[in-house]
């Protein structure tokens, strides 16, 4: 049987809450899922008089500050169980490229999920 493999990528202020390890390893073992955390922390700041911001034009996609969870499960009811516990908890992920780097399957479920349980899709 093929794995689904997800990726959703939060950037900074979009999650309604901290994500952290320790909580997505009890949603993974929730629903037999793998699920791991990347901090990618940005690399191209700007200071204008008071204000720092971040430039993202000009940069990769793993260049932006974002919180990447990777979700690998065996079964689509546990990847979809999942999913639904995470944009529970943390809202939908908001940018077009908050799925980039999942399989097909993974970024079908995910968008019909979203559109279900947080109505952006």
């Amino acid at each position: 049987m093929l794995k689904i493999v997800g990726k959703l990528r939060w950037y900074p202020g979009d999650a309604s809450v901290e994500i952290r390890q320790q909580d997505l390893d009890k949603i993974a073992q929730d629903y037999g899922v793998s699920i791991s955390i990347d901090e990618v922390k940005g690399r191209h700041f700007v200071t204008d008089r008071e204000m720092v911001y971040e430039e993202t034009m000009n940069g990769s996609l793993e260049e932006i500050t974002q919180t990447v969870v990777t979700l690998v499960a065996d079964t689509e009811h546990g990847f979809r169980s999942c999913v639904r516990q995470l944009i529970d908890k943390y809202k939908a992920p908001r940018t077009p490229y908050s799925t980039w780097g999942s399989d097909e399957r993974a970024k079908k479920i995910i968008a019909e999920l979203t559109d279900e349980w947080d109505g952006w899709v």
